[in-house]
């Protein structure tokens, strides 16, 4: 497959202590800049992200706790992202995708082994969600709209938005619009309102779909370049996983084609007919 080409900024930075939030703001802008996104909303994140050549996928992971994960391959120095369908909530999903998003740009050089250390952890995931907050929410136009952070407004722009009103409040408080107080307030608020486990409008937005593997299948298998089968068989998983992966419907790997389209057309011969009779077959002597 032809892939897009690669267009991710990546930080050079290979101990993550060492990343400041002012970094984690200035390539958040960079990224924005180099995908000619501006400053409005982003419209669809998984989209941005494959038309950068990062490969996309979601899946049911069936860990509530894990919301996807993230890596750059040595083989093809491409980005893979793998976003966990398990939560059905699309605000909380296009906030994972900026996440991993956040890692692929930040932790690219990053070792295994400082994600082995629980407070080194903690700093890196507090890091990807720094950069899906300044990605989705850039400070020169996000901040201008938030005329009061009160509960009611920061509701009203979370549809044009598309983050939660709890992302909002941690993006206020690093743009430092509010005040320790204030800030404490709305959590309470949010809490009252039992907001905690879903807030308001979070079925409104439907689910944003990864498309380039799915365009890249249905490509392979119209140009004739692989049957169905086949596919199934050079990828070497069970075709359910593979329908999942590549955001394929159900059955398009493991429902065969309409039997009478691989019939084989029979012929009489030349010479077994003439004049509407059949002609005498000839015998063959045997001895005794």
């Amino acid at each position: 497959m032809d892939w897009p080409e690669v267009n991710v900024p990546m930080l050079d930075a290979d101990d993550c202590r060492l990343i400041s939030d002012e970094e984690i703001e200035d390539i958040a802008r960079e990224c924005r800049e180099a995908w000619k996104l501006g400053s409005a909303p982003i419209p669809n994140v998984i989209q941005v992200m494959e038309n950068a050549g990062i490969i996309c996928t979601r899946a049911t992971l069936g860990h509530v706790k894990m919301d996807g994960i993230s890596h750059v391959s040595v083989l093809d120095g491409r980005p893979y992202v793998l976003i966990a369908e398990d939560k059905a909530n699309a605000i909380r999903n296009r906030f994972d995708a900026a996440h991993e998003l956040g890692h692929v740009v930040l932790h690219s050089k990053i070792s295994a082994a400082q994600y082995a250390k629980k407070e080194l952890y903690d700093l890196l995931e507090g890091q990807a969600h720094r950069f899906a907050s300044a990605f989705l929410m850039p400070p020169e136009s996000f901040a201008q709209e938030v005329v009061w952070p009160t509960l009611d407004n920061l509701l009203s722009l979370k549809s044009r938005w598309k983050v939660s009103v709890a992302s909002m409040i941690v993006r206020c408080r690093d743009l430092s619009l509010l005040t320790e107080q204030l800030e404490l307030r709305l959590w309470k608020g949010r809490s009252a309102r039992k907001w905690t486990k879903g807030e308001p409008g979070d079925d409104a937005l439907a689910f944003e779909q990864p498309k380039l593997m799915m365009r890249g299948a249905h490509l392979l298998v119209d140009s004739g370049i692989f049957e169905r089968t086949e596919l199934v068989h050079q990828i070497g998983l069970p075709s359910e996983t593979i329908e999942m992966l590549c955001n394929l419907r159900p059955g398009y790997l493991s429902v065969q084609p309409d039997a009478g389209d691989n019939v084989v057309p029979l012929k009489l011969k030349r010479d077994t007919t003439r004049s509407g009779r059949t002609r005498r077959a000839e015998v063959l002597p045997f001895p005794q």
